[in-house]
C-alpha cells in the first residue's frame, strides 16, 4: 500500500451521511459508541446563524435520552459557538485547532470515553474526519449545511472535493450522499 493510499485511508470517514440528525442512533450504540463529539460550524448550525433550529434541538434531546454523552469540539473561538452551546445545554470546546490530537481527548476526557467508544461527526475531512481517524474514533462525515464558509475553508473544500471522489472511486465511501 503506497503512502497516498494511507493518506486516503486516514481521510476516509466511517460513514458519510447528508446530515447530523440522520446519523443512526441504534448503529452506534451497536458499535458500543457512547460519547458524540460535534462539530458546530456548518455541522449542525450554519456557519454565519446564531440560533439552532428546532430539529437540532429535538434532535439532541433524542440523544441524550438515548444515553450518549456529547461535547461540541469547534475550532471557531467567537462567543458565538458558547452562546450556541449554552442554549443546547452541551459541553464546549473552542479554540480546538482540530485535527490535533489534544482536541480530541479532551472531548473523551469530558464524556468518560475511550477512542472506541466515542463517534465524530463534523463536516469537514482535514479536521474532523483526520483527527478523529488518527485517534481510531468512529468518524461520520456530513454534507455542510451552507456553502457560506470563511476563506480558508472554501480553498480547503476544493481539495476536498477531489478526495472525496477519489474515496468514492476506490468504494472507501458511498458517492450517492452529496
Amino acid at each position: 500500500m503506497g503512502n497516498g493510499d494511507l493518506m486516503l485511508k486516514l481521510l476516509a470517514p466511517r460513514q458519510y451521511i447528508r446530515s447530523a440528525l440522520d446519523v443512526d442512533l441504534e448503529d452506534l450504540k451497536a458499535r458500543g459508541v457512547r460519547g458524540l463529539i460535534v462539530d458546530l460550524d456548518n455541522t449542525i448550525v450554519p456557519r454565519y446563524e446564531s440560533q439552532p433550529s428546532s430539529e437540532l434541538k429535538g434532535w439532541l434531546d433524542t440523544v441524550k435520552s438515548e444515553g450518549f454523552g456529547v461535547v461540541v469540539v469547534s475550532n471557531n473561538w467567537t462567543s458565538r459557538v458558547r452562546e450556541i452551546a449554552e442554549e443546547l445545554d452541551v459541553r464546549l470546546i473552542r479554540g480546538a485547532r482540530k485535527p490535533l490530537a489534544a482536541s480530541f481527548k479532551n472531548g473523551m476526557r469530558l464524556l468518560g470515553t475511550a477512542p472506541v467508544e466515542t463517534a465524530v461527526i463534523g463536516d469537514q475531512l482535514f479536521t474532523d474526519v483526520l483527527g478523529g481517524n488518527r485517534l481510531g474514533l468512529h468518524t461520520v462525515l456530513v454534507v455542510p449545511m451552507s456553502e457560506r464558509e470563511m476563506v480558508h475553508t472554501r480553498v480547503l473544500r476544493r481539495l476536498e472535493y477531489r478526495v472525496l471522489n477519489a474515496l468514492a472511486k476506490r468504494q472507501l465511501i458511498s458517492s450517492n450522499v452529496r
